[in-house]
């Protein structure tokens, strides 16, 4: 379409919108139109459009009034499209074999592009209307990109809550995530092109960024507490070993003093394994009640962190269901799929320099 205008330096005269005459003009045409315009651009129909009904045989046989009284009879969306293109409109008998007739349909289609002031419709006026095209090709592509959002942002989210419950310093991945969340905020807002359209998935993957920059703030601020903790972890776990090796030492000398006596050594050997599930329970106890208190006391800065930035991670799931349910009956698909009679041919290229027959012939066809 786009190498259809182009090709044509001069630019056009008129448009023509073929009806037929007998159909019901629909809901779904009126949106046909509404994607013309999208395409072309507001003023599109308004100023270079001219509506041509065929079938005008059928007309002959149906009606009695004048066709410029039926069209003024017309109510309804019919009636809307006629006004905006200010009632420009002409009936053609496809199948009239009278070149007198056939002459008369082609004097008064050329009348009415007479009537457009020579005013041309150039590649100037394609680019003018190029915001609302690329608002009709986000609309086409708005579900995948939906979808591959959500996917990018619940695989950030997952990593992101999975160190939000661990101890572990990996100030790296904390970058890559937030790299990761910035590159989408940067792919949806170029994608956009400040249309607008994008509007609620920029705004989910910002806060998805800024979820990440806090936790980045409690990871650095942690940092001591998370050196402390891993130092009480090391020394409870070499304290622990140490007791281990002398309760083993003081049962094998326990062992020693009865050699001829089994029963006696496997008494130790039992109250020994019962000291060492004691001491590893023990063990196992405090270096979880360790890693508890550390990750309160992560909880506790989070928190403090909050109160000076957004926080809405819980919302984001329900943000992320919400457009997904939004794409699951994608706009652009509703479109296209009303594109159909009595809209599919529109015939583009009137122009006041073509010879009168050849005219007469295209619409004989």
């Amino acid at each position: 379409m786009e190498y259809a205008i182009f090709a044509n330096t001069r630019g056009y005269h008129a448009f023509l919108i073929i009806l037929r005459f007998g159909d019901r003009f629909t809901e779904e045409d009126l949106t046909t139109i509404t994607i013309l315009k999208s395409v072309f651009g507001n003023f599109f129909i308004r100023e270079y459009c001219i509506l041509v009904m065929t079938y005008g045989d059928f007309y002959s046989k149906d009606q009695t009034l004048p066709f410029t009284s039926w069209c003024e009879a017309q109510k309804g969306k019919f009636k809307d499209l006629l006004t905006e293109c200010c009632h420009r409109i002409v009936l053609f008998d496809n199948r009239a074999t009278c070149k007198k007739v056939k002459d008369s349909q082609v004097a008064q289609l050329f009348a009415l592009v007479d009537g457009l002031n020579g005013n041309r419709y150039t590649d100037a006026h394609f680019h003018q209307a190029k915001e609302s095209q690329t608002l009709l090709i986000l609309q086409k592509q708005k579900s995948l990109i939906s979808d591959q959002t959500v996917q990018e942002t619940r695989l950030i989210m997952q990593k992101l809550a999975s160190f939000q419950n661990s101890t572990d310093d990996d100030e790296d991945a904390l970058e890559n995530l937030l790299c990761r969340a910035e590159a989408l905020s940067t792919n949806l807002e170029g994608l956009d092109k400040t249309t607008g359209h994008l509007f609620e998935l920029i705004q989910v993957a910002y806060e998805l960024a800024e979820n990440v920059s806090v936790e980045i703030k409690v990871n650095a601020s942690m940092k001591t507490a998370r050196t402390e903790y891993n130092k009480h972890q090391v020394l409870v776990t070499f304290q622990n070993e140490e007791k281990i090796e002398r309760i083993k030492t003081k049962y094998a000398r326990l062992k020693a003093d009865c050699p001829n006596d089994e029963a006696k050594k496997e008494s130790v050997d039992k109250e020994l394994q019962e000291i060492l599930q004691s001491l590893d329970l023990d063990f196992h106890e405090q270096w979880g009640s360790n890693q508890e208190m550390f990750l309160k006391r992560k909880k506790e800065e989070r928190k403090k962190l909050r109160a000076k930035h957004i926080w809405k991670l819980k919302k984001l799931d329900r943000k992320y269901r919400d457009i997904k349910s939004f794409n699951t009956h994608s706009l652009f698909s509703t479109l296209v799929e009303t594109i159909k009679w009595p809209f599919r041919e529109l015939i583009s290229a009137v122009l006041r320099n073509v010879f009168k027959h050849n005219v007469s012939r295209c619409f004989s066809k």
